[in-house]
Formats: C-alpha cells, structure tokens, sequence
C-alpha cells in the first residue's frame, strides 16, 4: 500500500488560496478560520424552477424514528445523538430509496435551527422552511438523485404550508453560487457572525420583502 500524501501545512494552505484567488479571498480565509468574522449568503426563490426528476428510480419520504439505522448507514459520517437532537426539535429528513434502500437524504428546518458556523440559534418566519445537509450515496451521484429529491422536497413544502425556503452558502463556495443561479434563487440577504475576545454578535441583513424570512 502506498503511503498517504502528508497533509498541507497552513503556509501550503495559505499558498494555495493566494495563488488560485488572490490576496482578498486569503484575507477573508485567515479572518474566518481565526472566528473574527464569518458571513454565510442566504439563497431563496426556491420555488422558481422545478428540477428534472432522478435517472434512477427513486422513492421519496420522510424519516421515521424506526428508519434511524438506515440513515445512519448512509450518513456515516454523523451520530445517533446529532439526528436524535434534530428530530425532537422538529426537524424533518427528507428521504429517497432506491431498490429499498436509502440512497440520499436533506434536512428541512423550521421554527428555528442551530447555525454551527456561526454559532447561533437561526429562527425562521412561520412560512418558511430553512432547506440544509443535503446527501447522495456516492454510488448513485451523476443520476440526479439530488434533483429528484429537490421535486420532493418542494411538493412536501407547498403541502405542509409553507411559502418560502432557504438555503445557506459560504460566499466563497464558487460552485454552489454558480448552481443557484443557474436554478433561479437569489441573494437575499448575508448573516454574520462577530468575535472579538469574550464578545459576539450574530447579524441578519435581509432585502426588502425578506426582511422577515429569519432573524438571530
């Protein structure tokens, strides 16, 4: 077995992000990793386009207690006390089964929601869904099980009730800016996070109609 690759040091880091995007991006990265500042743009207009269904047939749901076992097979990477935690504050997981097995999986907020990044209690207008932690097994990516999912997912929306949706994106995520725009949602707003010693703020700037879809 060969060995594995040493892991970059934070100048190899540094490096890397000034040389693929500039001294600005690498400012931003060295204030965010030190928690001084971070910023997450909050997407909505969810409802604007429908997506293509999956390439693979799929059947889609919401998570039961009795089905926590499967989900934990899929979502390896998270613990029974995480999704326990997110069940009872009322969150629902979105999931899709492919030949009777969970295949993928997104979780919906509503009421309100913890932000780990930046380290505060979101909550959210009566009308709406905060949409996060989306997941495709990675045997079944490139079949659009993610779209497939996203058609659910806004039919379960429209039948709970609920008018608006969001969704949250590190700014310097290029590529999930790019797919958002392509599917029509908007910048609506940024919320922020300050530090300074013992002292924090948590900040939402919202635009105009959407001045009330959350708040900290």
């Amino acid at each position: 077995m060969a060995s594995p690759l040493p892991e970059k040091t934070a100048f190899q880091r540094a490096a890397s992000i000034l040389r693929r995007s500039g001294p600005k991006v690498l400012g931003t990265h060295a204030i965010q990793a030190a928690g001084l500042h971070r910023k997450l743009i909050v997407i909505g207009g969810w409802n604007a386009l429908m997506p293509a269904g999956a390439q693979i047939g799929i059947h889609c749901g919401q998570l039961e207690s009795s089905e926590l076992n499967e989900y934990l097979a899929l979502r390896k990477d998270q613990s029974r006390d995480l999704v326990e935690k997110r069940l009872e504050r009322g969150e629902a997981c979105l999931i899709a089964r492919h030949e009777g097995r969970v295949v993928g999986a997104n979780w919906c907020a509503t009421r309100s929601t913890w932000i780990d990044y930046l380290s505060a209690e979101l909550h959210l207008a009566h009308d709406t869904v905060y949409a996060y932690d989306s997941f495709v097994d990675p045997n079944c990516r490139g079949k659009r099980v993610a779209d497939g999912m996203r058609r659910f997912r806004m039919h379960w929306i429209d039948q709970a009730g609920y008018r608006r949706a969001i969704g949250l994106i590190w700014p310097q995520n290029a590529n999930s800016m790019h797919r958002n725009r392509r599917m029509s949602r908007n910048i609506i707003g940024e919320l922020h996070h300050f530090r300074a010693g013992l002292w924090t703020q948590s900040v939402s700037r919202l635009q105009g109609e959407h001045a009330d879809i959350c708040h900290f």
